[in-house]
Parts: C-alpha cells; sequence; structure tokens
C-alpha cells in the first residue's frame, strides 16, 4: 500500500478523520495507531492553510513595494519639479531685469 487519500466535509474533521482512518487500518494491519511513526500523513488542510498565510505575507510585501515606489517617485517628480522651475525662472528673472536697448551694442 503506497496511498491513501480521503476528504472530509468540513476542515475541522480532519483531525479526527485522520486519528480514525489510523485506527481502522492499526486494527487491519496491526500496529499500535497512536504511534504516529508508523504512517506518515500530508495534512492537506494544514499545508492549504500555510499556503495561504504564505499568499498573503507575498502580497503584503508586494503591495508596501508598490506603495513605496510609488512614493519615490512621486517625490522625485516634484523635486525634479522644483528644480525645473527654478533653472526656469532664475535665468528668466535675469533676463527680464536687463534693458534690452543696453544689450544691442554688444551684438
Amino acid at each position: 500500500m503506497n496511498n491513501i487519500v480521503f476528504q472530509v466535509r468540513k476542515p475541522e474533521e480532519m483531525p479526527a478523520a485522520k486519528k480514525r482512518v489510523n485506527e481502522v487500518l492499526g486494527a487491519r494491519l496491526g500496529y499500535d495507531p497512536s504511534d504516529e511513526r508508523v504512517m506518515g500523513t500530508w495534512d492537506t488542510v494544514k499545508s492549504s492553510k500555510t499556503m495561504t498565510n504564505m499568499l498573503i505575507g507575498i502580497q503584503l510585501f508586494l503591495g508596501i513595494i508598490g506603495a513605496l515606489t510609488l512614493l519615490i517617485g512621486l517625490a522625485t517628480a516634484g523635486i525634479l519639479g522644483v528644480i525645473g522651475l527654478l533653472a526656469g525662472y532664475i535665468p528668466a528673472r535675469r533676463a527680464a531685469a536687463i534693458d534690452p536697448a543696453a544689450t544691442l551694442p554688444y551684438e
């Protein structure tokens, strides 16, 4: 015997079902059902909960990374916008202060 697959109707019923399957097999095959080393089990309900928790963790991590990326991008755009305004405003202000007629002899 390699595998026994069984399914319960509700996830909360899994521990009792595993115990009952182990009792029935223990009686038929002649081993102590309380000895957990006799038969290894893979509890898909427990695995499902673990997988759900891992996926929630990954979603939270990616959400935080996305929010930080957006925040850094907006801050960078704001800083570059201010620098761009200053880079245009300061030379324009200086040029506006110069009398155009006074600059003609230099051309």
